[in-house]
């Protein structure tokens, strides 16, 4: 495992997690993931319901029509904060 130069791997908890130690020495703890119950597609219809929000095939639909970016006219859009 590759970690950041202030992370080092120094080894693992009883439940199996990694544990870390930052540079100051103090030790920096692992976040166990829950299980999860119940459906996720009930919960994802409940959120979009409660947002207004109606899903369907089309949802995840690119709106592009695989035209090439005008990247000028792009960069020149940001550089200019977004006036224009």
């Amino acid at each position: 495992m590759v970690l950041p130069d202030s992370l080092s791997e120094r080894d693992h908890d009883v439940c199996g997690s990694w544990l870390f130690v930052a540079p100051t020495g103090g030790s920096i703890g692992s976040i166990h993931a829950q299980a999860w119950e119940g459906s996720i597609r009930a919960w994802l219809e409940e959120w979009a319901a409660k947002h207004s929000l109606d899903l369907g095939p089309e949802t995840n639909e690119p709106m592009w029509d695989g035209t090439p970016v005008d990247y000028d006219l792009t960069v020149g859009l940001l550089a200019a904060g977004g006036e224009g």
